[in-house]
Order: structure tokens, then C-alpha cells, then sequence
């Protein structure tokens, strides 16, 4: 039987330790490998409460970990994008930017929920090739420039992403930097966790009455510890099952990478 109180909506992951240490739920990994932390902190969940002897003293340890879904995410895009001058790069990338927030929009995405911000903006060079009759040499030569930026795109129903990735892919944005995840009312999640390890520690304290153990006598202190867990933050790396043949005709020829 388990003492852990589970809220089952995913995923920002929050969760508290009333006198130490602190729990989390595992789920499916398929290919994906969770790091040192996120393991030990799966298998504290498993116990939610401990006793221990440690010289004279008895350590009650309560994990107690809760699921709750967000309100709200913010997906970061990475475009990057070349031109001859400043004119023409500046225009190529603020056209791109501007059909995809335009298809946003028919996915019920307001304006003020898309916002751009200027990374980088930096010339390119490229080597010039000069012959001489002993020697060659090479000089570096302006070609063009480089913008780079980012689209934050918030949203509030999680389905919608791949919608979202879709209307980035046709203007040729394909690196999805990261999706960030926003909870309201942290405060109170946290105090219902506590109020959920106070009790079960008040429980066990009473248990150990009953037994004949004179707890209530003895001095004591607590300790707590909190924390909370995104799903970017539960992989460590991936890895694909095999290798996909880019065109069936070209034997030999295979992805190594998946990006």
C-alpha cells in the first residue's frame, strides 16, 4: 500500500519532503534514459515512509509527490537565416516570420502570444583566392550577412504543438529549441503536500504510542526539502532504435543522427 498522494495529470511533476528527502513517479522511457538524480528520486517514491535507527535517535523520513498538469507552455523556435545584404536578409527572415504567425493564428493563437527576439546579426566572410607565380594566398572577403532568432510561441492546450511545428516547417524553422512549462498557484500545491506528509507523520507518531513507545517525551526537530520536475529535465539523452535508409535506392546510405 502506498502513501503517496498522486494528482494523475501531467506533466510538470511538483513534489515535497516533510523531515527529508523527496519522491517522484516514474514512467514509460521507451529509448530514453533518465540521469542519476531522476532515478534515485523514483525510488524514494516507492517509499513514501521510512523509520531508522541512527545511534539514539529514530529518523522518520515522509516523500510525498504530486502530478499536476500545466496551465500553460511556451515553445522556443531557432530560425537562421542568409542574405547578400542587410536589406534583403532582413526581409527574407520577417517574411518567414510573419506567414508563420499568420498560420498561428488560424490555430487560435493570439498576436501577443508570439514574440520574436534578435539573437545575433553578423556579417559573413568568405576566402578570396589570389595566385602569384611562387605563391597563393587567401584573403578574407565579405559575402553576405547572417540573422539569427527566436519565436517564443505560448499556448494552452499541449495537442496543439504539432500543429504548431507544422506551420514552423513550412517556412523552413525546424529547430524546436525547447517547451517550457508554467503552473499558477504553486504555493498552494505545496501546502497540500505538507499538509499530506504532516498527517502521515502524525499517523505513525501515534502508532508508535499505541506500541508502548514514549515518542511524545523526546526532543525533536524536522526538516523539508522541495522541489519540482519538468520533462525536459527527466532525460539525460536519446538514442534511436535502428537507422532509417534516407532514399531505398541509394544502398548504404543511412541517418546516423536523429536531431
Amino acid at each position: 500500500m502506498t502513501h503517496t498522494h498522486t494528482d494523475r495529470r501531467t506533466p510538470a511533476l511538483f513534489l515535497t519532503a516533510f523531515l527529508l528527502a523527496a519522491g517522484a513517479h516514474a514512467q514509460h522511457v521507451g529509448n530514453l534514459i533518465y540521469d542519476q538524480n531522476a532515478r534515485i528520486f523514483f525510488q524514494q517514491a516507492e517509499q513514501p515512509m521510512k523509520a531508522s535507527i541512527q545511534g539514539k535517535t529514530l529518523v522518520l523520513e515522509v516523500n510525498a509527490m504530486m502530478n499536476v498538469e500545466a496551465d500553460s507552455y511556451l515553445a522556443i523556435f531557432n530560425l537562421t537565416q542568409l542574405g547578400q545584404d542587410v536589406e534583403e536578409v532582413d526581409s527574407l527572415i520577417n517574411g518567414r516570420i510573419g506567414r508563420m504567425t499568420r498560420d498561428l493564428k488560424k490555430l487560435g493563437i493570439k498576436e501577443q502570444d508570439v514574440f520574436v527576439d534578435m539573437l545575433t546579426f553578423v556579417p559573413v566572410y568568405e576566402y578570396e583566392e589570389t595566385r602569384k607565380l611562387f605563391t597563393r594566398t587567401y584573403q578574407e572577403v565579405p559575402a553576405g550577412f547572417e540573422v539569427q532568432k527566436n519565436i517564443h510561441v505560448r499556448f494552452q492546450d499541449p495537442k496543439v504543438l504539432d500543429r504548431i511545428m507544422t506551420a514552423a516547417a513550412r517556412e523552413g524553422i525546424y529547430d524546436l529549441v525547447k517547451v517550457d512549462y508554467y503552473v499558477e498557484g504553486t504555493h498552494q500545491r505545496y501546502d497540500t503536500l505538507r499538509t499530506f506528509s504532516a498527517r502521515i507523520m502524525k499517523d505513525k507518531l501515534k502508532l508508535f504510542k499505541d506500541m508502548g513507545l514514549q515518542v511524545d517525551e523526546s526532543y525533536r526537530t524536522g526538516a523539508e526539502k522541495t522541489g519540482a520536475f519538468f520533462p525536459l529535465q527527466r532525460y539525460q539523452n536519446y538514442s534511436a532504435h535502428s537507422r532509417m535508409s534516407l532514399n531505398s535506392r541509394r544502398r548504404g546510405q543511412v541517418v546516423n543522427d536523429v536531431r
